[in-house]
């Protein structure tokens, strides 16, 4: 069997997990579907570093000292999850076809921005469309919190060591068909539509982790991968949508394109771990052969 004897955890944990990555796929094409075309790439930078960056830190703060004492175990992911979909569907059904009316109220009041320097346009754009800058934080926290920390949290607490062996694994892999089911439902939807595809506590939390890195020096190594890898990317990708926007005539054009991309995304990936044990064993062969 696929699973073994843990398929019974297994159903429920991969549903859990493609559910995420679903969701989690669609949340990316759509807010930078819309900060890209309505406010510009150069929105995105400000939004990352001064909208998710301490939204982040803040709502783990929250996740550590308010959810986990209070609420059962059983029930902790549901009650992460449920603020984040609740916010979706209030934008969708009433927030966004109202945005432009929220965004006039508000301009007057902020009609100074206009003397800033051009080089802070995207921040100017960002508080100006302050609706979609929303949006596009909270959909940015769906990965860290929903994958990252909450599912791998249940996860971790339902498998045994032995049984994450080959749980762990396969759920990887069934992930990516997350990836690859929202990227095509984001165009059907698009279709359908009739659009056209195209191309004090917060102390407390950075006390302890900096007092783990400093007591811990290859905790402190792998730190300064993961954040020089997350710099660079988020450099890279900056200057790939600002490009993309370029050649997207409108925000389901741009939305399309993005569905395009996370779909050869997660094929690409689901093909590379369902061969990686071959390939270990070719690249192997060809370093002992030497």
């Amino acid at each position: 069997m696929l699973f073994g004897s843990a398929w019974r955890k297994a159903i429920p944990l991969s549903v859990l997990f493609f559910s995420a990555t679903f969701i989690f796929t669609m949340l990316q094409s759509l807010k930078d579907g819309i900060v890209v075309i309505e406010m510009g790439a150069d929105a995105l930078p400000f939004l990352t570093t001064l909208g998710t960056l301490p939204a982040s830190l803040a709502y783990f703060n929250f996740y550590r000292f308010t959810l986990v004492p209070h609420v059962p175990p059983q029930h902790l992911y549901f009650a992460t999850a449920a603020p984040f979909l609740a916010f979706y569907a209030l934008f969708a059904f009433v927030l966004y076809p109202l945005a432009p009316a929220l965004h006039s109220c508000t301009g007057q009041w902020l009609s100074w921005l206009s003397v800033l320097p051009q080089g802070l346009a995207g921040l100017v754009a960002a508080l100006q469309q302050w609706l979609f800058s929303l949006f596009y934080v909270a959909g940015d926290l769906w990965g860290p919190v929903m994958i990252t920390l909450a599912f791998w949290t249940v996860a971790d607490e339902v498998c045994t060591m032995e049984e994450a062996k080959v749980l762990y694994p396969q759920l990887g892999l069934l992930a990516n068909l997350g990836l690859v089911g929202s990227g095509k439902f984001i165009k059907a939807v698009h279709r359908a539509v009739g659009g056209k595809p195209g191309p004090d506590g917060m102390g407390v939390v950075l006390q302890e982790a900096w007092t783990v890195l400093g007591r811990n020096p290859k905790a402190a190594e792998l730190t300064t991968w993961v954040v020089s890898f997350g710099i660079a990317l988020r450099l890279f990708e900056y200057a790939f949508k600002a490009q993309l926007r370029l050649a997207a005539a409108d925000s389901a054009a741009y939305c399309c394109a993005l569905a395009d991309l996370q779909s050869a995304v997660g094929m690409g990936t689901l093909a590379l771990m369902a061969t990686s044990k071959l390939i270990f064993k070719v690249s192997l062969k060809l370093v002992n052969s030497i």
